[in-house]
């Protein structure tokens, strides 16, 4: 894997692009303590300042927040540059902003893939990546950990536990 070149903005819940080989050009719009003790050297804390204040000609913004926070990312985003987004009641409105800003956007969903799965895990064994876990659940409480994921501002995953 190589390092991604470019200016980077990640907003939202994207500790995991810290063990994907970033350059030192990469920030996170975050919170900034939580990333620090993994690691991250360049960050904005979304509690005191808007980021547009602090970055401009972003090549690369990933986005997993939508509204507002997105459509203020195209205007840091430079021309050529790429806004990805993930909010999914957000795929109408980024196609919009994006001709708006004359700029270029992808939107997709995640869908289940074994080979990515795998290697995924390859970077966790190999300690390339670390996976934050908010908590667990037993699979007869899914309903509780889907309302703790409602809560917002988690750090880490919540995971459901199949078999005991």
């Amino acid at each position: 894997m190589t390092p991604f070149e470019g200016l980077l903005l990640c907003h939202g819940g994207l500790s995991f692009v810290l063990f994907l080989n970033y350059s030192r050009s990469a920030f996170f719009f975050c919170n900034t303590a939580f990333l620090r003790a993994l690691g991250a050297d360049q960050l904005i804390d979304y509690t005191t300042m808007r980021f547009e204040d602090v970055v401009n000609n972003v090549d690369f913004v990933l986005d997993t927040i939508g509204d507002e926070t997105q459509k203020r990312s195209f205007k840091i985003l430079k021309k050529g540059g790429i806004l990805v987004g993930i909010a999914s009641e957000q795929e109408n409105r980024i196609f919009e902003w994006a001709k708006q800003y004359e700029r270029d956007a992808k939107w997709f969903i995640v869908r289940p893939n074994h080979e990515q799965l795998a290697r995924i895990a390859e970077f966790v064994d190999e300690g390339h990546m670390k996976p934050i876990v908010n908590s667990v659940y037993p699979l007869a409480q899914t309903r509780q950990a889907y309302e703790h994921c409602l809560s917002g501002h988690m750090r880490g995953k919540v995971v459901i536990q199949v078999v005991e």
